[in-house]
């Protein structure tokens, strides 16, 4: 005689595990393009400036001065990006843009998990290969983390 777990349990382990493969998936397609040359080569909004003199000097300052100009979040992940990592902090800070991204991913499996697998891969999807936020993510810009 068999024994049968749960009707459904082996259909739902099925699809537990494409969700799992498309967000190990999408994790090698954020670290490819995270490791791709010229990767936060460019800091359109000064960021890395104010993260400077916040590691280096302990003023949330853009050129001296105290400033409110940019919000405190992501110059401070960035700082500890310079602290942690010294000359290599940008390896540090795409860890950090990498977990961020992963982050968003699977907050969208969380939000739709009970919406059936195919929703749920569809919008993993969308998330993972969506071209700004790819574009984005190789930049010293708060687009990820705000994504996240």
């Amino acid at each position: 005689m068999k024994i049968r777990g749960p009707v459904g349990l082996s259909r739902r382990v099925g699809q537990s595990r494409m969700i799992v493969g498309v967000v190990v998936v999408a994790a090698v397609l954020r670290a490819v393009v995270l490791l791709w040359p010229g990767a936060f080569a460019l800091d359109p909004d000064s960021y890395q400036r104010v993260a400077e003199n916040l590691a280096y000097r302990g003023v949330f300052a853009l050129d001296g001065n105290p400033t409110v100009y940019r919000p405190p979040l992501y110059p401070l992940v960035l700082s500890g990006a310079m602290l942690a990592g010294g000359p290599h902090w940008r390896a540090v800070a795409g860890i950090v843009h990498w977990l961020f991204g992963i982050g968003t991913i699977l907050c969208v499996v969380f939000i739709l998990r009970d919406r059936g697998p195919w929703a749920c891969i569809l919008a993993v999807v969308l998330v993972a290969a969506d071209p700004l936020l790819l574009h984005h993510s190789r930049l010293i810009m708060t687009e990820t983390q705000s994504a996240f």
